[in-house]
């Protein structure tokens, strides 16, 4: 009986704990986000405006078939999402050597990504997307490897055509080199579209 007595006492104890620390844990949290969102990501907001004002107006309007396939590719919404190598955090210059632990990285990677989903609507993040993405050999963005690839512009892509220029930034150099890696990577893409509908 004595045991069931401090077992129940240690466990008001602890409710005690977590109930008291918990408001405090939240506080912290909102406050870290917000010294995050004005120290961190709103000096960025101009620049991440200026790449999508210099979109082209195709990037800036892309196909639906395109924006269907961003969507339907989740790894690529996060990579875009962040846009971590395009819009670099000031506390991480692109040339920094310094080493950052995988539990800093992380939490300032959903950091940035709680401030994009607040302050960029989805159209300008797909903008960002199409516009910025690395595809290889020296090109950036889906308008200039439409050309490039299949010498067309994006709305006269076919669905296969759309989704292989989706699928080039996970790893720009399979493309050229792992035809049936890309390949089945894409068709991936297009079964995860399909599975959407």
């Amino acid at each position: 009986m004595r045991t069931l007595w401090r077992a129940l006492a240690a466990l008001r104890f602890l409710v005690k704990v977590i109930a008291g620390g918990l408001p405090a844990l939240v506080l912290s949290l909102v406050i870290g986000f917000v010294a995050y969102d004005v120290l961190y990501f709103q000096p960025q907001k101009p620049k991440i405006d200026q790449m999508i004002a210099a979109a082209t107006e195709e990037e800036r309007n892309p196909p639906e078939a395109v924006v269907r396939l961003v969507r339907a590719d989740s790894h690529q919404r996060v990579a875009s999402a962040a846009h971590w190598a395009l819009v670099r955090d000031p506390a991480d210059p692109p040339n920094s050597k310094r080493p950052m632990s995988t539990l800093v990285w992380h939490t300032r990677l959903v950091l940035w990504w709680a401030c994009v989903w607040l302050h960029l609507s989805e159209r300008a993040q797909i903008t960002l997307i199409i516009s910025r993405s690395y595809m290889g050999r020296g090109i950036y963005g889906f308008s200039a490897a439409s050309q490039v690839l299949f010498n067309r512009p994006l709305a006269l892509l076919s669905l296969d055509e759309a989704a292989t220029l989706v699928t080039i930034p996970h790893c720009a150099t399979c493309f050229y080199t792992k035809p049936k890696d890309f390949a089945e990577r894409r068709d991936y893409l297009l079964s995860r579209l399909q599975a959407s509908h």
